[in-house]
């Protein structure tokens, strides 16, 4: 459609490409070289298996404890469980992220910002952000695509196995918080590797958070503004209008069926973040 009508991606569309194309590499990135991260850091006498491992069965989980078959055993079954885990975030995450960037470029693309010209009783032609002239009917179509497009991604992502991932973050994101106050004498002691393994840990959940929230946030946002614009520009019993008021917002349900992801969960992650890492502290 675009092409047709010699149009082209707007800044803000090109500045989300770029956007996406990043944290698709870092993705990428992160998930192949962090499974080798994690066989060095659980090593490390701050490492909480390692900790566990020390507290609950008194053995010393370091190189030289290890036996060349103990070695042959853990290093392979290890790599395969974080490669397996790694290539599931990955596969997850490109998965959202490209579903993301199909949908708001067309999303906002389709959004009617005044009319064009009245078609009939109940019929307009409208001027859309990035479409041009389109008819309310062919307007009306691509957003049912759109719609059609979001029922089938949630079909993957409404799981509520997935959505342990948000307990998950929250509970290391506090855990190690506690941990840096707490023993942060344990930590000056452990010099720079134990300062980067503990807040390191504790920026990771929080960063996963801040995504989300700031990509599946704007489907939301993205999707009410279509519904308002479809409301609000035309007469109430047009055929828009009609169609507008049945629109609900556009959801990604990677926390179902606890919440819904919007732009505000990354501070209400926070918020929480801080209530649990104080309750820890006085507990």
């Amino acid at each position: 459609m675009m092409e047709s009508r010699n149009l082209v991606l707007d800044e803000e569309s090109r500045k989300f490409k770029r956007t996406a194309e990043i944290i698709t590499f870092v993705t990428c990135f992160l998930t192949a070289v962090f499974p080798f991260l994690l066989l060095v850091i659980v090593f490390h006498p701050l490492e909480p298996n390692n900790v566990m491992l020390r507290e609950w069965l008194e053995f010393e989980l370091k190189p030289e404890n290890l036996d060349m078959s103990m070695l042959v055993f853990v290093v392979p079954f290890f790599l395969t469980a974080a490669y397996g885990g790694g290539n599931a975030i990955f596969v997850f995450g490109c998965s959202a992220v490209t579903y993301c960037f199909v949908a708001l470029p067309c999303l906002k693309g389709m959004t009617p910002e005044s009319i064009h010209s009245r078609k009939g009783s109940r019929r307009h032609a409208l001027v859309t952000r990035h479409y041009g002239v389109l008819e309310d009917i062919e307007i009306i179509n691509l957003y049912r695509t759109q719609q059609h497009l979001n029922v089938l991604i949630n079909t993957v992502f409404a799981s509520a196995l997935l959505s342990m991932h948000h307990v998950a973050c929250l509970a290391a994101a506090a855990t190690l918080a506690y941990f840096g106050i707490r023993f942060q004498s344990v930590l000056d002691n452990a010099g720079v590797i134990g300062y980067m393994v503990v807040f390191g840990g504790m920026s990771l959940p929080l960063i996963i958070e801040f995504v989300e929230s700031y990509l599946l946030g704007q489907l939301v946002e993205v999707s009410f503004d279509f519904r308002e614009a479809g409301i609000n520009l035309v007469p109430r019993k047009t055929l828009l209008a009609t169609f507008a008021r049945s629109c609900q917002k556009m959801y990604v349900e990677e926390a179902y069926p606890f919440f819904k992801i919007r732009r505000e969960t990354f501070f209400e992650f926070m918020e929480q973040v801080v209530d649990y890492t104080i309750t820890l502290l006085l507990w």
